[in-house]
């Protein structure tokens, strides 16, 4: 089922499409882990609720899935974060960073945790391949995804697989693109309509940056016959509309944007919590934490990159917009959905520095003092 949006016309720009693929399902704020006193509670129970508001979330069940390590039968699909003999192990590894009285806040957040399977992606990408089909001739209509910057794997990489086996006799694999470099003439020769691929959007400023250079590289506001469209996976609309409209200013035309599911900041815009300020505030000093603790690289990921404030995964890795306790390792704590630019730390080395953990128990009271003083 799909809907349209009312969004900026511009030279026949049709707006933004969203196609649902998860039901809808609503929470009240802290329903699953609040205690009768209204404070987030842990007790032996806490972790089981978790995972069930987890798998109802993303309506899929954990028991179905093993991790890569384990022996599985045909039954079980893989998958290294929510396999059955590793998921509650690595959650209760990844709480022990938090103190007890904060847990159940991280478990809350983890019920509203957006996860994308290999079968709810290629749903997703079948959706996607039907739009823009029902559209467009898909004898002359290229999907482009984009490389990383340093060369390694990609979601692009992942994404292009399945792309492959959800639109087998369909698309030709030829016109499913990561190197605009390598097929230019191809492109600009044949094609009548070119969907810009991506998995995840928060700031927006790398979807800008990749589309941009695909546009100049492929002289695209030479050829105002071929129909450009933006497709994501999930990210923020806000974002993707103002992004669209300054490439806009390049010369070229989009047709529409299709977003599979519209991000939004979990604090700020997803209403999970009824006291969000003050929970933010909470989750925001434990990733300062993490971020102390981590090794640099220039740039700030507390509350996830931009403070996009997402709570998502893929199969194959974890955006950077997603709150950072959630991926990011440190020599003081173990992430849940670890990025695969990360080697996952051994938990006994993270345990023999429960020097660290009390050090900044300490650094922690004093930071809160100092916000509670300047509210």
């Amino acid at each position: 089922m799909a809907f349209r949006l009312q969004g900026s016309r511009m030279r026949g720009h049709r707006g933004v499409r969203i196609i649902l693929v998860f039901k809808s399902i609503k929470f009240a704020p802290g329903s699953s882990l609040r205690g009768s006193k209204g404070e987030y509670t842990m007790d032996k129970c806490a972790i089981e609720d978790a995972i069930r508001a987890f798998e109802n979330y993303n309506q899929i069940k954990i028991q179905n899935y093993m991790s890569d390590a384990a022996e599985a039968d045909e039954c079980c699909f893989r998958d290294n974060y929510i396999g059955q003999d590793v998921f509650q192990d690595h959650i209760e590894e990844w709480l022990e960073f938090f103190e007890e009285k904060d847990q159940g806040i991280f478990l809350e957040l983890l019920g509203h945790y957006r996860y994308y399977t290999e079968n709810k992606l290629r749903k997703v990408l079948r959706r996607i391949v039907c739009q823009v089909q029902s559209e467009c001739d898909p004898e002359r209509t290229y999907f482009v995804t984009f490389p990383s910057k340093e060369g390694v794997k990609s979601g692009g990489d992942d994404l292009r697989s399945l792309l492959q086996i959800v639109s087998l006799g369909e698309i030709k694999k030829d016109h499913i693109i990561s190197d605009t470099d390598k097929n230019v003439k191809d492109i600009v020769e044949n094609a009548k309509a070119i969907i810009f691929l991506d998995d995840v959007v928060g700031s927006g400023m790398t979807l800008y940056g990749n589309i941009k250079a695909c546009i100049e590289k492929l002289k695209l506001s030479k050829h105002p016959d071929i129909k450009l469209f933006v497709a994501v996976i999930y990210g923020h609309k806000k974002k993707i509309e103002s992004k669209v409209k300054d490439l806009q200013k390049l010369g070229v035309r989009f047709e529409e944007e299709i977003i599979a599911e519209e991000g939004v900041k979990c604090f700020d815009e997803a209403h999970i919590f009824s006291d969000s300020s003050k929970v933010k505030q909470i989750v925001e000093t434990y990733e300062t934490e993490i971020e102390m603790a981590s090794e640099p690289d220039g740039k700030s990921y507390i509350l996830g990159f931009d403070k996009n404030q997402f709570l998502v995964s893929f199969r194959y890795n974890t955006p950077n917009n997603t709150l950072c306790n959630f991926w990011r390792p440190s020599s003081i704590s173990t992430p849940l959905f670890i990025r695969t630019s990360y080697k996952r730390p051994n938990i006994s080395d993270i345990r023999k520095n429960k020097e660290n953990n009390e050090r900044n128990a300490y650094l922690r009271g004093k930071m809160r003092i100092k916000c509670n003083e300047g509210e």
